[in-house]
């Protein structure tokens, strides 16, 4: 898990795989320490981002929810959403030559 922004916010980081072989054991502890906390009624000073929240009440993810993870993919979504891509100013030609090989 990593910390995004300035604001503490937690997320789960998609290279977790690459830095540790026992990650999933770790995100199962931390899941087992956020139930227990949950079943005693205990309050724990950390915060997940909007889709993780989702994920566990089986909520449909929206754009907007995004926005907390990535600002950048959530303005560049936003964009591509409400305006019309362009058309390719340029068609690719491709050409094809062919060698005939003649022996003797």
């Amino acid at each position: 898990m990593y910390v995004i922004s300035d604001n503490y916010i937690l997320q789960i980081n998609p290279d977790s795989g690459r830095c540790n072989e026992d990650h999933l054991n770790y995100f199962k502890f931390i899941g087992r320490v956020c139930g227990l906390a949950v079943y005693h009624k205990k309050l724990i000073d950390a915060f997940f981002v909007r889709p993780f929240y989702k994920v566990l009440l089986n909520k449909k993810i929206v754009l907007q929810d995004i926005e907390a993870c990535d600002v950048e993919f959530y303005n560049s979504t936003k964009y591509i959403l409400e305006n019309d891509p362009e058309p390719p100013t340029f068609i690719p030609v491709f050409a094809s030559t062919s060698v005939s090989l003649e022996s003797g």
